[in-house]
């Protein structure tokens, strides 16, 4: 079943219909434990070892717990129990805020995603009342706060549902947040999202257009911040002036003020505009937008969020017009440690990663252990050596040195390439000659960076190419191939193969 949750989570968490930057979660549960995105994970590219398993009796537990009032309070000690729920195997992991929501959920499977077509009925000031129209079997939830408190109101709604129908409810609207879907096979899921989509296409007289356009090479501000210059036919209307901007000065949802901000600027004139002001958004009357953010991917899922706002401010037409958060919920998720936490994670996964600036490597995770110290000790190194690379090559390092650095990568992957297949000839891996090939493979990628190099020298283009091609590579290849060799050394170690 795990594999039918990743392929669910593959499918929707790239479809940016339902699912833009780290949004969503999915979650699968039988008797006893309950599989759930992890906090910061991206939906789009988790794998079957990515999910945190975490004990439902454990879970249980915490539906009972008198927690605090205080806000900081309860959801410290909330953490703290979902922490302590988790099974040994995903002790590296940090359970999603709304873990407890999922296992309320008597069914199998539960999806949860933000689509702006849905979020255009969530945020629509008739919001409530044409869901009970339009979607009649659905639940809705007014404004809270998530986590805990989210947690609560759908149990007791759950609870309610089941009282009046005698049947478990499949679809939860939360206001001006998002939508749950539950059911027990992959097949209901889809049918379940597919329905409530064609039901609110049919309900509008008013839908956006068009997508994201650049307006000019993205840049770095003098202080460092990344800048990403767009427009898009969804904005036409919004730049004309302070008061057709009102739609946008404020959050929809979570989402959007996590990643672009809870107060997007508007400028007049653009003589005025500063790049490393603390606005993830500036917009510039009649002319286009700019996104601001710490790295390459921040500000580009400040763009996507912002793009999306506007869809929402569109669709809310729809249904009454549109309602922003309220101003405590904003203040509640300013200062809530897990929005900063998954926004953290989130960026994380590709700026550190792309700059290769950890201590001067790029950096390692322990879920790229595979379970052999000699080869995870030489998968540290080939990380090491990577990120010193990329950094050099960052830095405008010269040919001298980016040569001396890509010479010892090539004798590195060299010598580790053959070390890591003689561990698999040792433990009898049944797919060495496959496993082989690759490695090959790589190489011959590694000689075509070298020849190109020597060709044209450092470039950002080539820098990207490093990144893009090595980098990838060698985290896909650790995560999904050299665990398999893992895998079937601890199982020619156990008894009997157990």
């Amino acid at each position: 079943m795990l594999h039918t949750l990743t392929r669910l989570s593959n499918d929707y968490g790239g479809n940016p219909a339902y699912v833009l930057a780290g949004g969503g979660n999915t979650s699968y549960k039988d008797a006893g434990t309950l599989y759930v995105k992890p906090s910061g994970s991206a939906l789009a590219d988790i794998r079957e070892g990515g999910f945190a398993a975490l004990d439902r009796a454990k879970l249980a537990v915490m539906r009972d717990t008198d927690y605090p009032e205080d806000d900081e309070a309860r959801e410290a000690a909330v953490l703290s129990d979902l922490m302590a729920a988790r099974l040994p195997e995903s002790q590296n992991k940090r359970p999603s805020v709304e873990t407890a929501v999922h296992d309320l959920f008597p069914q199998a499977l539960v999806l949860h995603v933000h689509p702006g077509l849905v979020n255009g009925l969530t945020c629509g000031r008739d919001g409530a009342v044409r869901c009970a129209g339009l979607l009649p079997g659905a639940v809705w939830i007014p404004e809270c706060h998530p986590g805990f408190i989210l947690a609560k109101q759908i149990g007791d709604a759950l609870t309610t549902y089941r009282a009046v129908y005698g049947c478990d409810a499949q679809v939860v609207l939360h206001q001006n947040h998002g939508i749950f879907f539950a059911a027990d096979t992959r097949e209901e899921i889809d049918a379940l999202a597919e329905n409530v989509m064609d039901v609110l296409n049919g309900a509008l007289t008013r839908r956006p257009e068009g997508f994201a356009a650049p307006l000019g090479i993205p840049f770095r501000s003098p202080g460092g911040r990344h800048v990403i210059p767009f427009d898009s036919p969804v904005l036409d209307g919004f730049l004309a002036s302070r008061e057709a901007f009102a739609p946008l000065c404020k959050p929809f949802t979570p989402d959007h003020q996590v990643y672009c901000g809870a107060d997007p600027l508007f400028l007049d004139n653009i003589l005025d505009i500063d790049f490393d002001s603390p606005h993830k958004i500036i917009a510039v009357r009649e002319l286009g937008c700019f996104a601001c953010g710490d790295g390459e991917k921040a500000a580009a899922s400040a763009r996507d969020l912002f793009l999306d706002a506007a869809a929402i401010a569109i669709y809310a037409g729809n249904f009454g017009g549109y309602r922003h958060m309220s101003d405590e919920l904003i203040e509640f998720i300013a200062n809530w440690e897990v929005e900063r936490y998954r926004v953290n994670q989130s960026t994380q996964q590709h700026e550190e990663v792309f700059l290769g600036k950890n201590n001067g490597g790029i950096l390692w995770d322990n879920r790229f252990c595979m379970g052999c110290q000699e080869v995870d000790d030489q998968h540290r190194g080939l990380f090491a050596f990577v990120g010193e690379l990329l950094d050099q090559c960052f830095e405008g390092s010269s040919v001298e040195k980016l040569n001396d650095a890509l010479d010892v990568l090539v004798e590195y992957a060299v010598n580790h390439f053959r070390d890591e297949e003689a561990v698999q000839l040792r433990c009898g891996f049944p797919d060495y000659a496959q496993h082989k090939s690759q490695h090959e493979d790589f190489a011959l990628v590694v000689v075509d960076l070298v020849h190109r190099f020597s060709l044209h020298g450092s470039s950002e283009e080539l820098s990207r190419d490093v990144n893009a091609i090595v980098v990838d590579w060698l985290i896909h290849h650790i995560c999904e191939e050299d665990s398999k060799i893992g895998k079937h050394m601890q199982g020619a170690a156990s008894p009997a193969g157990t």
